[in-house]
């Protein structure tokens, strides 16, 4: 026998195959196959013995691995241009095979490579010049099929969590973008269900991977609901969401519009069990924010006359409830956290000068559950429904307000970190799904307005603190005149460029006093006193350099005093005299520092910057003054 009838006998064999193995070996039936254990059928006839013992249908639908083989190198040059949705199976591992070819190597680039993926409903098809990367010239490299990813949620699930697969990660998330996913993102892998939200890579985003998680099933929720409806009836609380919508939605829209609309808010005889869907958690943090509003209500001031609504006793219930659900990180928990840290306040007794170190370390919970969540990364171009992603966004922005302003108000490093996150900022089209919010005459974009006011807003308030007030910045420029001027142009320019693009009257007055009963449409006073106060903060920077610091006092360790037998020899000068020496305020006008070389250009400086921030300092306390009573509700926000 010659060469090419040698040749031409092993054409129709797979390289790697031996010929006796495929004339001899029978096809196992897809049960089998499954399982992969070893499929015996009596006389070539199904069903196989398996399949029989266990009176399932012995089919032969599926196609063998050879199969599956042999055709994928020829259908990628001819697919190449027509779209296909990838149906994978969830095994229970890996199918190695169809991950990660061993054949040739224009075979293996192919099928290694992570698939170009669009959600299908609707079709991401923005963002076209990132290129993604299995479409970058490399070597070996062939024309893939441009596969669909329908859209899926990441949050409504019922009963399991996704958490994200960070960078480094033990589930490396470059390694799993080559493995096969079904249409809508899923792999199980040993137990393990891994989601790809599709959309990444491309040469500005990573590779974004989520595991989902069963949770554990608990009773807690259905105890707590129980208690809440006790404490505000379906009734109220059907008042308490209009109110909500009405004075808090503005400022914080955060809820997604699947747990409330119109037509739900309208019906003047709700069920018992209308607010059933919603989470204890967040509905009860709803009315607590909602409560301070009860004196616009007809019904509800009336009782709240009387006998005041259960404001503490419904905060409690949803610390509760955030104590038990904090281990299962939805949106929903987190909404919830927002809105318990702006409820944090509303207590009655008397206002403290020192800072809530509860509220703090609350925020950071909230900041960890929302890396968790995958917040930080942006999602618009991933399959995941429209109104999640927008919802998403929102959530990440809100949060960040929180821990800038909380971070510069407190004297914190803030926890949020600029080089881990890219969320890009908020738009008119993050606020498209719902187009109106219940019990609103204008559009969702144009009420919410000032929330992407006070987004872009926080922006600034991240560069003020960590140009100013963070650790080395203090160090660095509390002494330093000359460098703190260069500092605050640029943040006094950003700061009016802001107040220029805000649609909102110069003074944050109203011409008619009718307490909190006024409906009037008007831009929310605490924005406009937020930028005054971060304008302050910029002032107060400036100041630190222009009086010198006394020198601390001595140190006199207790321990060295007994050893010394000093204690008791001292006299009460001499105590009064270990005493930090506190001068007088009129002080700060006098001793103005000069520069080295004796000019006096320093002292002029100086005598500018003291004029300039006592004229800020009048123009803030005139601001503060001409607020109406009226306006005086809009300060539930936190962080003003």
């Amino acid at each position: 026998m010659d060469n090419s009838e040698v040749d031409d006998s092993g054409a129709h064999n797979e390289p790697g195959t031996r010929t006796y193995r495929l004339q001899n070996r029978r096809r196992p039936c897809d049960q089998c196959r499954a399982r992969k254990v070893r499929c015996q059928i009596e006389n070539d006839k199904p069903p196989c013995q398996r399949c029989a013992q266990t009176e399932t249908a012995c089919t032969f639908v599926g196609r063998s691995r050879r199969t599956t083989r042999q055709n994928r190198t020829r259908s990628v040059s001819s697919s190449a241009h027509s779209p296909a949705v990838n149906h994978a199976p969830h095994d229970n591992a890996f199918d190695l095979d169809n991950s990660f070819e061993t054949g040739d190597i224009p075979a293996q680039h192919a099928s290694s490579q992570g698939p170009t993926i669009f959600a299908a409903t609707p079709p991401v098809l923005s963002h076209q010049s990132q290129v993604p990367y299995h479409q970058a010239p490399t070597l070996g490299s062939v024309a893939t099929t441009t596969q669909l990813q329908f859209s899926k949620s990441l949050d409504d699930i019922n009963g399991q969590t996704s958490i994200l697969l960070g960078a480094s990660s033990e589930s490396d998330p470059w390694l799993l973008r080559h493995c096969q996913f079904d249409e809508y993102g899923l792999r199980s892998f040993y137990g393990l269900q891994f989601r790809n939200i599709g959309g990444v890579p491309n040469r500005q985003k990573i590779p974004v991977h989520f595991i989902v998680r069963q949770d554990e099933t608990d009773v807690v929720d259905v105890s707590l609901r129980v208690r809440l409806n006790e404490l505000i009836p379906v009734s109220w609380g059907l008042r308490l969401i209009r109110l909500f919508y009405k004075h808090v939605y503005p400022v914080m829209p955060i809820v997604s519009s699947t747990y409330f609309n119109q037509e739900l808010l309208s019906d003047l005889y709700p069920a018992p069990g209308v607010f059933d869907h919603v989470p204890c958690h967040l509905l009860g943090a709803m009315y607590g924010l909602a409560i301070p509003f009860a004196r616009n209500d007809d019904h509800l001031s009336i009782f709240d006359m009387y006998n005041q609504l259960p404001l503490e006793a419904v905060w409690r219930l949803v610390h509760e409830s955030l104590q038990v659900e904090i281990r299962h990180p939805q949106l929903s928990v987190l909404q919830a956290g927002l809105f318990y840290l702006h409820g944090i306040g509303q207590n009655h007794r008397p206002l403290s000068t020192a800072p809530d170190a509860f509220k703090w370390s609350l925020l950071g919970s909230l900041v960890g559950m929302a890396h968790n969540l995958g917040l930080h990364l942006e999602t618009r171009m991933c399959a995941i429904p429209t109104e999640e992603k927008q919802l998403r966004a929102r959530l990440w922005w809100a949060l960040y307000t929180e821990d800038k302003w909380l971070s510069l108000l407190m004297g914190r490093p803030p926890y949020i970190s600029e080089d881990e996150w890219d969320v890009s900022p908020l738009e008119e089209s993050d606020f498209s799904v719902p187009v109106s919010v219940p019990f609103a005459d204008v559009t969702h974009a144009e009420l919410t307005r000032p929330f992407r006011d006070m987004s872009r807003l926080s922006a600034i308030t991240s560069l003020v603190q960590s140009s100013f007030y963070s650790l080395k910045a203090s160090q660095k420029l509390s002494e330093n005149l000359s460098l703190s001027i260069q500092i605050a142009q640029p943040i006094f320019e950003q700061l009016s460029l802001w107040r220029a693009s805000v649609l909102a009257p110069e003074s944050p007055t109203i011409t008619s006093n009718n307490g909190m009963l006024n409906d009037k449409a008007s831009y929310p006073a605490a924005i406009l006193v937020a930028h005054a106060t971060l304008v302050t903060y910029v002032w107060r920077a400036l100041l630190r350099p222009i009086v010198p610091s006394a020198i601390p006092p001595l140190i006199v360790d207790d321990q060295q005093l007994a050893e010394a037998s000093l204690f008791m020899e001292l006299q009460p000068h001499d105590i009064e005299n270990l005493c930090w020496d506190l001068p007088d305020l009129s002080h700060l006008e006098l001793p103005l520092r000069s520069t080295v070389d004796g000019t006096s250009s320093h002292d002029a400086v100086t005598q500018n910057l003291h004029q300039s921030s006592l004229a800020w300092a009048t123009s803030l306390s005139s601001l503060v003054k001409n607020l109406s009573p009226a306006r005086f509700h809009e300060f539930w926000y936190s962080c003003e």
